[in-house]
C-alpha cells in the first residue's frame, strides 16, 4: 500500500510538472515503475462514474431483418458491404482520373502537351467517370 501511495504521489507530481518534466522523470524511472504508474492512472480513469453509463441499443443493418432472422441479417450486412466496396472503387476511379488530369495539366504547363491534349483528357475523364458510376450502380443492384 505504501508503494501505491508513493506511485500516486509521483504521478501527481509529474502531472503538475508539465510535459517536458514528465519525459525527464520517465527516463529516471524503470519499466516496472512506469507500468505501475500507468496502472494507477488507468484505475483512476475507470473509477469515474459516467464511464459506466448505459450504452445505446445497436442499430440493425436494414429494414428487412426481423428479430431471430439471421439469414436476413446476413443479407443486409452483405448489401452494406457491397455498397462500401462500390464506394471504394468509385473513389479510386475518381482519384485516378483526377491524378491523370493533374499530370496532364503539368505536362501542358511544361510545354510537353498541347491544349487540345488537355481538353481531350478532360472530356474522356468525364466519360470514364460517368461510365464507372453507372456500372457500379448497376452492379450494386445486381449483386446486393
Amino acid at each position: 500500500m505504501k508503494q501505491l501511495k508513493e506511485m500516486v504521489g509521483r504521478v501527481r507530481g509529474m502531472v503538475s510538472m508539465g510535459v517536458h518534466a514528465v519525459a525527464g522523470k520517465a527516463r529516471s524511472m524503470n519499466h516496472m515503475q512506469i507500468l505501475k504508474a500507468a496502472g494507477v492512472v488507468a484505475l483512476g480513469a475507470l473509477a469515474i462514474e459516467p464511464a459506466f453509463a448505459a450504452l445505446p441499443a445497436a442499430v440493425s443493418p436494414g429494414q428487412n431483418a426481423v428479430a431471430g432472422d439471421y439469414i436476413g441479417l446476413i443479407k443486409e450486412y452483405w448489401k452494406q458491404g457491397v455498397a462500401v466496396l462500390v464506394l471504394i472503387f468509385g473513389a479510386y476511379g475518381f482519384m485516378e482520373v483526377g491524378g491523370g488530369a493533374i499530370a496532364k495539366f503539368s505536362d501542358y504547363r511544361n510545354g510537353k502537351a498541347q491544349l487540345g491534349d488537355l481538353t481531350m483528357y478532360a472530356i474522356l475523364g468525364v466519360i470514364i467517370l460517368v461510365t464507372v458510376v453507372y456500372l457500379l450502380t448497376t452492379a450494386t443492384g445486381i449483386i446486393a
